[in-house]
């Protein structure tokens, strides 16, 4: 598999950053996954702008244009000869200057992981609202990644975090939402989450539907008392939760979560977006 490094494209396992740099040493950088479905790539010109937010705020020059940004992603489509599958675009600090790196890899999310649906837990870290990197897809993703290992030890899917002021926040990899009694409830980004993409494009639809959605800080306990549960993210997009700790639910008959994927699929995979 080829990676496009700062404008050259290589073979993935020769594409080297600096050792010496800072985005090395401590994680200073950013990257954004995008999905695309044949030549198209979802929600592009969202996900530049949340990268170009998150150079500024990181006070890193702006490498890419939007035109830019979606050339060099169409060009890593045709150079992967993927029907489906995962951008990711890593921007970091070197040594006297920036790297930027693109690769492609499949998507792992397959119509039959929908059927299982995801197994979550409790994180045992908390997730801080008030530090600067919450609100930024950072490279400083360790706390993140162990969180998520720990998870998965325990034959979960991804973990849950609540932060430091004891409101549910977010996955180590995705956005939360629940339902209960009809109403669809998600954590505010003030809680310390990362506003996701898919989030907000999910959060679009409820309100397009006419379903009642609550956004805001809750307890733990409105998570455990929920009906259904379901998480976003770029490239997952809807996933239903079958289990929550040692609680089960049932995905396979009609409720809210089945009615946001079919609806949010209809939308985005017969119009452009």
């Amino acid at each position: 598999m080829d990676a496009w490094l700062n404008g050259t494209w290589v073979r993935a396992d020769q594409a080297m950053v600096a050792a010496a740099g800072e985005g090395c040493a401590y994680g200073f950088g950013l990257f954004e996954t995008l999905k695309f479905s044949g030549a198209r790539i979802l929600f592009a010109e969202a996900h530049w702008r949340r990268f170009s937010e998150s150079c500024a705020a990181l006070g890193m020059p702006l490498p890419l244009a939007l035109a830019d940004f979606v050339d060099l992603c169409r060009q890593a489509i045709q150079t992967c000869r993927l029907d489906e599958g995962a951008l990711r675009i890593q921007y970091s600090k070197g040594s006297g200057h920036y790297d930027l790196l693109l690769t492609v890899k499949e998507n792992r999310y397959v119509p039959s992981r929908y059927e299982k649906g995801f197994r979550i837990c409790m994180a045992s870290g908390k997730r801080n609202p008030y530090a600067r990197l919450t609100y930024i897809k950072s490279g400083n993703y360790l706390e993140n990644y162990l969180e998520k290992e720990q998870a998965l030890k325990n034959h979960f899917d991804e973990a849950i975090f609540l932060n430091t002021d004891g409101h549910l926040s977010e996955g180590t990899f995705t956005n939360l939402f629940w339902v209960k009694d009809g109403v669809v409830r998600t954590p505010a980004v003030s809680c310390g989450i990362l506003p996701g993409i898919l989030r907000e494009k999910v959060i679009e639809l409820i309100r397009g539907l006419g379903i009642p959605l609550e956004i805001g800080a809750f307890p733990e306990e409105e998570l455990l008392a929920a009906d259904e549960i379901f998480l976003t993210n770029s490239l997952m997009e809807i996933m239903p939760v079958c289990k929550l700790e040692s609680r089960r639910f049932k995905i396979d008959h009609p409720m809210i979560t089945q009615l946001l994927r079919k609806e949010f699929r209809d939308i985005v995979y017969t119009s452009r977006c």
